[in-house]
């Protein structure tokens, strides 16, 4: 029994030397791996794929098998098809994205054609009207800018024109689930025009 956990602190505690010669890169349906990568590494977009071993009884009291050899595949982000995604005037290609909405995604918003500002704005408004030291009616006479980010809800970040002539950035967090729904996280005065 000491054997063996002194055999599994020793497999445990190996590293492997530096290489002196420097292995080429292996193509696809070439071995790959082994112990300490002896036969190699996969060129670009080629990934080692190792067959998994079958679990013995007590191999818990065992490391695995970093010595496994495999094969060079391509991997599957270089199989799936590409869309060119376009972010403020630069182009870009990127991984196609099968669904709509991704968690974390930020999406421009064309104001005019989106109904769900106006109830934001509106908040966001009573919010500014809230924390204004000027007894003036305020209101929001353009949403300038919008873009939407789906976090535990919907994170706004607008830019409102205002009648006195200044232009606020706000972001509201919309949590349909929750009473009050909208919560201002960010009011910042952008710039004051002179009407």
């Amino acid at each position: 029994f000491v054997f063996m956990w002194v055999f599994t602190l020793a497999t445990l505690a190996i590293v492997c030397p530096p290489s002196a010669v420097e292995l080429a890169e292996r193509k696809e349906g070439e071995t790959c791996g082994g112990f300490c990568d002896s036969h190699g590494y996969c060129a670009k977009n080629l990934e080692c794929v190792k067959q998994k071993p079958a679990r013995l009884a007590f191999s818990f009291l065992s490391p695995g098998t970093p010595s496994a050899v495999g094969r060079c595949e391509r991997s599957k982000s270089a199989d799936e098809p590409k869309a060119k995604l376009t972010v403020e005037g630069f182009s870009k290609e990127g991984p196609k994205i099968v669904g709509g909405k991704t968690v974390g995604g930020v999406r421009s918003l064309n104001p005019e054609e989106s109904p769900e500002l106006l109830p934001i704005s509106e908040f966001a408004m009573g919010e500014i009207r809230k924390a204004s030291a000027s007894n003036a009616p305020l209101s929001v006479t353009k949403i300038i800018s919008a873009t939407s980010q789906v976090i535990a809800g919907t994170k706004y970040v607008l830019v409102l024109q205002l009648s006195d002539g200044s232009r606020h950035s706000v972001q509201v967090i919309d949590q349909a689930w929750r009473t009050p729904r909208f919560s201002l996280i960010a009011d910042n005065v952008l710039a004051w025009m002179h009407l």
